[in-house]
């Protein structure tokens, strides 16, 4: 299309690269949380759990996953994606190794919530991935690329860890699960920066940034538009909670602009 700066190779590496290690990460996430639920009978009967402790495990999970998605908003904005998901992968990889070695209910349940802990950065930073690395108009299908993680991994799941349960016994699926994360979560951090001999860092160049922010998306006059716009400041938040917010100090006149563009 005329006017359109194509990706260049590096970028197209880039954001192929980043998405197989979204799709990899979320298959690994629905993975894990799933463990619970397939070893169900025989944690019970090993640790004489009743079916209302089983309840609250699984609900700690729930509760500590979704006051956890509140803070990630704001710190994949900070960190960023890269070094945020690392962080999330290898702790919801290491409570999972640790939910292989329990004793009892407490030690289960704090397993439980260090699990939704971790697993609490995976869609947020997958939305800032997106809105780094994507033009405005291959969003949807990069969305819809790293979102398929959530199916993949339900599907995959149940066959996969009754096969380990069956085969190891419950713990050791665990076990195996928190292992294949750990392992997942370094070449999730280093994949691309360590690529130096090429000078292949994550810094955009001029033409990478045209790409994927054209210089005719809409801007306000002060230079920073809607946190949902292509020219807008980091949206992770935006991508949580749906809000047009702009930086303090530019929302008013960001607003005003909207308005008149709007109208006209």
């Amino acid at each position: 299309m005329p006017g359109i700066e194509l990706a260049t190779p590096r970028l197209k590496i880039i954001q192929r690269v980043a998405l197989a290690l979204l799709v990899v990460a979320g298959v690994v996430n629905y993975i894990d949380r799933a463990t619970l639920a397939v070893a169900n009978p025989l944690i019970r009967e090993e640790l004489g759990l009743s079916i209302a402790d089983m309840g609250y495990l699984l609900s700690a999970f729930l509760w500590a996953y979704a006051f956890a998605q509140l803070p990630t908003g704001a710190m994949v904005d900070r960190l960023g994606p890269r070094i945020l998901l690392t962080m999330g992968l290898s702790l919801w990889s290491l409570a999972q190794l640790l939910g292989g070695l329990v004793q009892n209910f407490g030690q289960f349940f704090g397993a439980r919530v260090l699990l939704g802990i971790g697993e609490a950065p995976q869609f947020p930073t997958g939305a800032r991935v997106v809105r780094d690395w994507f033009n405005q108009r291959d969003r949807g299908l990069a969305t819809g690329v790293f979102n398929c993680a959530s199916s993949l991994g339900t599907a995959i799941a149940a066959p996969l860890l009754t096969y380990l349960m069956l085969s190891f016994g419950w713990r050791t699926m665990f076990v195996i699960m928190g292992v294949a994360g750990l392992i997942v979560a370094p070449p999730g951090a280093c994949s691309i920066a360590t690529r130096t001999r090429w000078r292949w860092s994550l810094a955009k160049t001029p033409t990478e940034r045209r790409a994927i922010r054209p210089a005719s998306a809409p801007r306000s006059r002060s230079g920073s538009g809607s946190c949902c716009s292509a020219s807008g400041p980091p949206g992770a938040w935006c991508s949580a909670i749906s809000v047009a917010s702009t930086s303090p100090g530019s929302t008013p006149r960001g607003y005003r602009a909207i308005s008149r563009s709007s109208a006209t």
